[in-house]
């Protein structure tokens, strides 16, 4: 069974205007989509596996981020998102930007009518489960359609965290669900997809959040680089290499990474 995290509920339009709302004020959504890159990983992700040509769609786009980036890139992509204020706030900054206001329970689209979907960090806020969203991604997905998709990796550090009853006195209201990488490739196959590729993510956050001493360290990690004179410029440039060779191994990833990524076609 995926895990369940309490915290505060994060399946209403009110939580990610509220979550969202420091990059609407001024010109700060432009700076973010601006200083917004995607890592190496995710371009060659995209790049490998997004369509070159017809259309895709990002169902829960949030501040349009992704939108923004890939159509620089040349992708025909465009967004739906819960949050109206969010994408009124977006249309007013740029309106030449495709996103609109759709749920991803009930998408308003024709039965295949794209050929990629990315899903970012949207499928798991439902305590409801992931079904039928799936199912609703199949539906407008075209025959061999990709669909890119993340959610929180119940990775075996936090399999091993739960042994050991870190999880056991959560509060608050249901939050999000972390996925072991064989039960979300479980709802994708019976959603009816193929798996091309399963990839763990975002190790750095996945350290920070789940083992002791390593919010600390990220900070002072920051502040060096934030801070340059403090370190001998050659001596850092190393070790920032060796940090990124380690930290983006394959047991590292697959040990402490934050989220999956599962890349599948409509069969």
């Amino acid at each position: 069974m995926p895990l369940k995290i309490y915290r505060q509920k994060a399946d209403s339009p009110n939580f990610w205007e509220k979550h969202w709302e420091k990059f609407l004020k001024g010109n700060s959504l432009k700076n973010h989509y601006q200083s917004s890159e995607n890592s190496p990983i995710l371009q060659e992700i995209f790049e490998r596996y997004l369509p070159k040509r017809g259309k895709i769609l990002e169902a829960g786009c949030g501040l349009g981020t992704l939108v923004y980036l890939l159509r620089q890139k040349g992708y025909n992509v465009e967004g739906v998102d819960f949050a109206k204020e969010t994408i009124n706030f977006i249309k007013s900054k740029f309106p030449e930007l495709p996103v609109k206001i759709g749920n991803v329970f009930n998408l308003d689209y024709p039965d295949n009518s794209f050929k990629g979907y990315i899903s970012w960090g949207v499928v798991e806020h439902f305590e409801e489960g992931p079904e039928k969203i799936l199912r609703e991604m199949a539906r407008i997905l075209d025959k061999n359609g990709i669909v890119i998709l993340s959610v929180p990796y119940f990775n075996p550090f936090r399999k091993l965290k739960k042994i050991f009853g870190f999880y056991r006195n959560q509060k608050g209201d249901f939050y999000e669900y972390l996925f072991t990488r064989d039960e979300i490739v479980r709802y994708i196959k019976e959603a009816g997809f193929r798996i091309i590729k399963t990839y763990p993510y975002n190790t750095v956050k996945g350290l920070r959040d789940e083992v002791l001493g390593m919010k600390q360290l990220h900070g002072f990690v920051i502040e060096q680089k934030n801070n340059p004179e403090k370190v001998f410029k050659k001596s850092n440039n190393c070790s920032q290499f060796l940090l990124k060779k380690i930290i983006n191994s394959f047991l590292m990833r697959f040990l402490f990474a934050h989220m999956v990524i599962i890349i599948a076609k409509k069969i």
